[in-house]
């Protein structure tokens, strides 16, 4: 079960109890004080960027950056390094299925409701959190870039004339034959309006990042 974004004593707990675990797993003592400020930042953290995640998986992910990471102490930017990765890997699962179920709107089998979660787990996921990593820290992470880009095209935020579109084409066209020269191997595939959609996409979150364009309450 999700944590969720609700504040309550029973998560915060939770997170003095980690904060607890990982410094005594790291040989570290702190002040009861220090602990429990610790267990505040973390409890902000985990509400409003890592809510989708549960319990079990937030301990594993801390657990892991103990022993995989080379962080010395446990801080705000510590914590958010382990938990990126626990994130990236809980969502490697739902965002495939967010996906699955996008192209599946159109099923009059599902409810409208049905319908709404669907694509707002597909938004969350797929446009949404990426933008805001690369926000954060310009790591961009892309899964399916055709439906993403479709979709942001089909709101209007991502607009390109035909002739922009075939000029791209054509120069993706270039370079996939200058790829497959350069690798000997005539027969590799690659697609040249992924390539297209791909660069189209980078080169509009930097837009968005450079005109601070909130894209979670444009499109949630």
């Amino acid at each position: 079960m999700m944590v969720g974004k609700e504040e309550t004593p029973e998560l915060l707990e939770f997170c003095f109890n980690v904060i607890n675990k990982t410094l005594f797993e790291m040989s570290q003592k702190r002040a009861e004080s220090d602990r429990k400020v610790l267990a505040n930042m973390l409890l902000a953290d985990v509400i409003k960027r890592y809510y989708t995640l549960t319990k079990d998986e937030i301990i594993k992910g801390f657990s892991q950056g103990v022993r995989d990471g080379e962080e010395m102490s446990i801080n705000p930017r510590t914590w958010n390094r382990w938990l990126r990765k626990a994130k990236m890997n809980s969502n490697a699962y739902r965002i495939k299925l967010s996906q699955d179920n996008k192209v599946l709107l159109l099923e009059t089998t599902k409810t409208p409701s049905e319908l709404s979660n669907i694509q707002r787990e597909f938004v969350e996921l797929c446009i949404v959190e990426p933008f805001e990593q690369f926000v954060e820290d310009n790591s961009l992470k892309l899964t399916g870039i055709t439906i993403v880009y479709k979709y942001l095209e089909s709101k209007d935020l991502i607009k390109l004339d035909n002739d922009k579109k075939l000029k791209m084409l054509k120069e993706a066209e270039r370079t996939i034959k200058a790829r497959r020269k350069f690798h000997g191997n005539e027969y590799e595939t690659y697609d040249a309006k992924t390539i297209c959609r791909e660069k189209v996409l980078k080169d509009y979150f930097r837009k968005w990042k450079k005109e601070q364009v909130n894209l979670r309450k444009i499109l949630l």
